[in-house]
């Protein structure tokens, strides 16, 4: 009779333990793996906390519910995988809270065996990992990314472009890189200090994010030097981009607040993926000899390498 007591007082102490747990705690049933998943049968207090709704909101619905657009869906296939071996997996995953505000969980699922050690229910503890995720991400943007323009720094653009440089050797498609410098950015600096300078620079980054395609990228590669990546662009194509961003600095500089003086044009050179070019930096260094060429014939031009 102890004993049973025993047994009743610890599985009502484990339940308690388990409601007022910091982690998040929901367990499912073992089936379906596919749509629309297996229900929910029990979550605890954290859990609803964590993603806003309330437990008569979340019991009998599949925790796929959570997940929405950014939601990894490799992961989530790795997950059925691990679901229909019936054994533990731990990743991170990307849910969304009832005010749709998306949040990064830490997450644990394990198999609940029943007597004849078959799996009956998952059981999968959770914790918000979101903090550690906007400064994961903070730090990478520091890292690759111009601080003062928020386009690609030089490494980034260099490694982005020779990946785009190995598809379009696998595909057979073309690949235009531009390089764009400021006509007598030194004269702004000198003339209106370096706070007007780095906005006009500023304002170049909003240029060219304005007048390339999604498929392309902008970097700030050092200076008042910037390059562009054309994938699968012919070079009239490629003329088209660059005209337009020249139409919009001209346009941009006119309705800022910058004085006329610190107005400026830009000087480009562009270069085609070569049989030869095996690395971005080939391509790079002829489209920065026809950037100097359109340098030495005037300025506010636009040539193209040999």
């Amino acid at each position: 009779m102890i004993r049973s007591e025993q047994m009743v007082l610890k599985q009502r102490d484990f339940r308690h333990i388990v409601e007022h747990a910091n982690d998040a705690i929901v367990v499912t049933e073992v089936l379906p793996h596919t749509e629309p998943g297996p229900r929910i049968v029990y979550v605890n207090h954290a859990f609803c906390r964590l993603c806003g709704y309330d437990r008569a909101e979340i019991l009998g619905r599949s925790p796929r519910f959570l997940q929405g657009p950014q939601t990894d869906r490799s992961v989530l296939q790795t997950i059925r995988i691990a679901m229909e071996e019936a054994r533990p997996i731990r990743l991170q995953l990307l849910n969304y809270h009832k005010s749709g505000r998306a949040y990064w969980v830490e997450l644990s699922i394990m198999p609940l065996l029943d007597d004849a050690g078959s799996a009956s229910h998952f059981v999968a503890i959770e914790r918000d990992v979101t903090q550690w995720h906007s400064l994961h991400e903070a730090l990478y943007l520091l890292a690759v990314t111009d601080e003062l323009t928020g386009l690609f720094n030089r490494r980034m653009f260099v490694d982005v472009g020779n990946k785009f440089l190995n598809l379009a050797r696998r595909h057979g498609t073309s690949l235009c890189v531009v390089m764009l410098d400021l006509d007598h950015f030194k004269l702004v600096n000198d003339c209106y200090g370096h706070q007007t300078g780095d906005q006009l620079l500023q304002l170049v980054g909003k240029v060219l994010e304005k007048g390339i395609r999604d498929s392309d990228v902008a970097g700030r590669l050092g200076g008042e030097e910037f390059g562009i990546l054309l994938p699968d662009t012919a070079q009239q194509d490629a003329l088209l981009v660059v005209r337009r961003i020249q139409t919009l600095l001209h346009s941009e500089c006119r309705q800022t607040n910058l004085p006329a003086g610190a107005w400026v044009t830009v000087s480009i050179g562009l270069s085609m993926l070569g049989t030869a070019d095996s690395r971005l930096d080939s391509i790079l260094q002829r489209a920065d000899q026809a950037l100097y060429t359109a340098k030495e014939r005037g300025r506010n031009r636009i040539e193209i390498s040999s």
